[in-house]
């Protein structure tokens, strides 16, 4: 009886190495692999496979979770708390308006004199403050390697109060341009450059592209940015995506506008924004009439940045998953990134939104932090090759 207790059990077991094996094979062979790249400028891929290899390498993501919505989700569940303590500025806008400004300024890990000290600006997502996790993370990574950076707090976000009956949407750069001409004049001696997460990334894809070769930065890495707003907006707008993703943003938008109902209500039927149960449907009430557009359409197709990287005169590495469910794979630019002369983009076949996970028990940095960390390396200790590469 014992032996034959024992051959179950093992039989049991056996059984699971075939499935296992077929597992491993297909994680092997279908998961793990080099990221797509494109880039019309030989000189600038050059650069960036010598100084941010991460972003050229195989990805692996955690072999048990590699699915875009899971990899979306567990990448904010399992992400470590960190605590940073900012230095906070608060700056007003030209029409009055209110910007929070949090700095982390690496006094203490840096060994280059503060008004030389290269700044990294943080663009966070929709919604996003300073506060998040990840934007604290990414404060983080600078700070360990004596960079300062500091992070814009959209109006109303990040503990700012609207004080003007306008918030903020991806096709306008007044706000960004204020603050990065704000940031020169304080530090006019300290190189800048940028990331930008998301919504951040598409500000700032639209920024580079308005200002070209003026705008003083000496890099910037965008992130999971949106290319054409609104095939990313049908893509949003399917079940499984709108149950897990659309809903929730729309929901904090609507409690953004509930905070700001004063500061609105004269202008808007806020009564009826608050009924939104879709982006589109707020972007439409709200976000279009109080920057100009017509209509959602209309500003889901002026605030896209998919034809505009010819425009972009500042070196760009931009990062999306060919799986990401708010950007999937036919929206991005590829072909004219092809015969981009600043713009590179690198395209994991996984990874979700912002979520880029690794390792089995992924609460470590992500690929994001390592591509961000070198790309910034790269910008600040050789700019003098960069500039000579894209000039």
């Amino acid at each position: 009886m014992v032996t034959i207790d024992v051959l179950q059990r093992w039989g049991s077991t056996l059984a699971l190495f075939p499935a296992g094996s077929a597992y491993v094979a297909y994680y092997l062979k279908r998961v793990v692999k080099r990221p797509m790249f494109a880039c019309g400028n030989k000189k600038l891929e050059g650069f960036l496979r010598n100084h941010v290899p991460s972003a050229f390498q195989a990805y692996w993501p955690p072999f048990w979770c590699f699915q875009s919505h899971a990899h979306t989700i567990l990448a904010v569940l399992f992400r470590l708390f960190i605590r940073k303590s900012y230095r906070r500025e608060f700056t007003t806008t030209p029409d009055g308006g209110e910007i929070i400004l949090d700095w982390l300024d690496a006094n203490e890990s840096s060994n280059i004199s503060s008004d030389r000290r290269p700044i990294v600006l943080i663009m966070p997502g929709l919604t996003g403050s300073s506060q998040e996790s990840y934007i604290k993370h990414y404060a983080d990574d600078m700070q360990r390697l004596g960079f300062r950076s500091v992070v814009m707090n959209q109006r109303g976000y990040g503990g700012s109060k609207l004080r003007t009956p306008r918030g903020y949407c991806a096709g306008n750069t007044e706000d960004l341009n204020f603050v990065i001409s704000h940031v020169k004049s304080l530090y006019p001696d300290a190189p800048l450059a940028a990331i930008g997460l998301s919504i951040g990334g598409i500000i700032l894809l639209n920024y580079l592209a308005e200002y070209g070769s003026k705008a003083p930065l000496v890099g910037v890495l965008s992130v999971s940015a949106a290319w054409d707003l609104l095939k990313s907006n049908k893509s949003l707008e399917e079940n499984l995506n709108w149950l897990l993703f659309n809903r929730f943003l729309t929901s904090n938008l609507r409690s953004y506008l509930k905070r700001n109902k004063h500061m609105i209500e004269d202008k808007y039927n806020v009564d009826h924004i608050l009924q939104s149960r879709t982006l589109y449907q707020f972007d439409n009430r709200v976000t279009a009439k109080m920057f100009g557009y017509k209509d959602a359409t209309d500003y889901y197709t002026h605030a896209s940045p998919y034809n505009k990287l010819n425009k972009i005169k500042v070196p760009t590495l931009c990062l999306n998953a060919a799986d990401d469910p708010f950007a999937p794979l036919p929206t991005l630019p590829l072909t004219s990134a092809n015969e981009s002369s600043h713009v590179a983009m690198v395209v994991p076949m996984y990874g979700g939104h912002l979520g880029f996970m690794l390792g089995a028990i992924p609460i470590g940095k992500t690929l994001i932090n390592r591509v961000f960390s070198e790309f910034m390396m790269a910008m600040f200790n050789h700019e003098d090759e960069m500039s000579k590469i894209t000039r």
